[in-house]
């Protein structure tokens, strides 16, 4: 099977499970934004980003990174393969442990700058609970992506949220809880699938903790920990300064914008969970055709991020009206900045992956992010008091761009072929520019404003096809070419 089969075929299962998730959340925002009010939601965005910062540091990052890198390492040699996988899981449950009784203890009191007036109890309590029992799933989880075993992925991944949600409908709508009804079904949930986990996954590991193992997979992630906290705390310090620097509230609207700009992220991080493991074995194998292939299939997803962060800044407005109520309508401004943000995210995952392949060079990942993560800090401290939520979501674009700037820069030395990072930036910028002027048009039928809304994304289709691959209807032909891409290959191709 080629690259491009391979990956079409993975691709297109985790971005259906990761649309049919996404789609569920969202869907039923107009019964959370009816019983929950925006003090409500700032809470739950302060607890649930504290939360994924907490858990980097409570793993040292090692899944999914070290998972996915010495599967191909210990594939063919299976009882290495499940201790290896074992030395994880008994890592990750020690950590976990000893994080959470640490903050169970000292919290209240380390925890106060980003707190502000949520108390501790019942909200931050809850959050830390759930923190020990997903890292073990998530494990799971990333031994699937590096088997490539996209399905039972998706199965696993949809039943966790369909649970979820079932219990979240019925603490907030039936028994009328509020902020800690979320939360406590999360935790209920993460137990449950711990215990789940534990069922289905103790046939492919050994309990065991062999250092040698250990001390290989930590040599390999300790240098991506600042990179993955860095990278963290460019999606969780808007939100922080928000709550502590102007309200809960505004914290509360800012989420529901900025969920809807992390939209793209249903398709940069789904292709992302099929496209490591092709461009690991692609470059592993170091075939020129197969290389030209994976430049080529990387351009292809860049202009298609664009192209959906376009869809979604174009169109935020009316899909807030319809599925929000009034008090968050205002959360659409944000959005385009929001969206490219993440659309930056999707080119910084094509550009960083010979970093991450490499093993002698994961530190220059660390520091383009810590670089990222300091900008984030600053540019949100000046601009949040002057710009409010607007000031936010224009720090998470440019701190995203100086991270996606700098690895591109860091990784040209390793890189097997020179990317066309010119045709990248001219799909970027263009797209940014029409998606935040055309957004903020505003016009007295609303028919008419949909229907520019739609010639622009026409026009933008035609564009980056032109611009990318020099073949305005090239966009067309690829979403036309998709069910043979995803067709079960022949023998021949299988070997291939």
């Amino acid at each position: 099977m080629t690259p491009t089969q391979k990956l079409g075929r993975t691709s297109f299962v985790y971005t259906a499970a990761n649309l049919l998730q996404r789609g569920i959340s969202f869907f039923l925002l107009p019964v959370y934004t009816h019983y929950l009010t925006p003090d409500d939601y700032g809470i739950l965005a302060v607890v649930t980003t504290l939360s994924g910062f907490l858990s980097i540091i409570f793993t040292w990052s090692m899944p999914p990174s070290s998972i996915n890198r010495f599967y191909f390492d210990y594939r063919e040699d299976p009882e290495t393969l499940r201790e290896f996988w074992g030395t994880m899981v008994c890592a990750m449950l020690f950590f976990s442990l000893a994080g959470c009784f640490f903050l169970l203890v000292a919290g209240p009191f380390i925890l106060k700058p980003v707190m502000g007036d949520i108390p501790f109890w019942p909200f931050f309590t809850i959050g830390i609970v759930t923190l020990f029992f997903q890292p073990f799933f998530q494990v799971f989880l990333s031994t699937l992506q590096a088997r490539g075993k996209s399905r039972n992925y998706a199965i696993f991944s949809i039943s966790q949220l369909i649970i979820q949600l079932t219990l979240m409908l019925t603490l907030v709508v039936f028994l009328g809880w509020k902020a800690e009804g979320p939360l406590f079904a999360t935790l209920v949930t993460s137990i449950l699938f711990f215990l789940i986990t534990l069922t289905n996954f103790k046939k492919d590991f050994t309990w065991v903790f062999r250092w040698n193992l250990f001390k290989k997979a930590l040599r390999y992630s300790l240098p991506l920990l600042p990179h993955n906290l860095s990278a963290q705390i460019m999606v969780v310090t808007d939100k922080f300064f928000l709550n502590s620097m102007i309200s809960a509230s505004s914290a509360g609207i800012y989420h529901i914008g900025f969920l809807l700009g992390t939209t793209i992220t249903i398709v940069t991080d789904s292709i992302n969970r099929a496209y490591v493991p092709v461009a690991m074995e692609t470059l592993e194998e170091n075939k020129a055709h197969s290389l030209d292939e994976l430049k080529s299939n990387g351009m292809t997803l860049i202009g298609g991020y664009c192209l959906f962060g376009t869809l979604v800044s174009l169109f935020s407005q009316e899909v807030l009206q319809l599925f929000t109520a009034e008090p968050f309508h205002s959360a659409y401004l944000i959005v385009p900045f929001v969206a490219f943000g993440f659309v930056l995210r999707g080119i910084y995952y094509v550009l960083v992956n010979i970093l991450m392949f490499n093993k002698e060079a994961t530190k220059w990942v660390s520091a383009g992010t810590i670089s990222g993560a300091l900008a984030n800090v600053g540019l949100n401290y000046f601009l949040i008091p002057v710009y409010g939520m607007i000031g936010a979501a224009i720090a998470t674009l440019l701190s995203q761009l100086i991270l996606t700037i700098i690895i591109g820069k860091l990784g040209q030395p390793h890189e097997p072929f020179q990317w066309d990072y010119g045709k990248i930036s001219l799909a970027f910028f263009f797209c940014l520019t029409f998606s935040v002027f055309i957004s903020r048009l505003t016009w007295t039928q609303p028919l008419t404003h949909f229907l520019i809304k739609l010639t622009v994304s026409l026009f933008t289709v035609l564009a980056l096809g032109y611009i990318v691959k020099k073949d305005f209807t090239f966009y067309f032909r690829l979403t036309m070419s998709i069910p043979q891409l995803l067709a079960k290959p022949t023998s021949a191709q299988q070997k291939d």
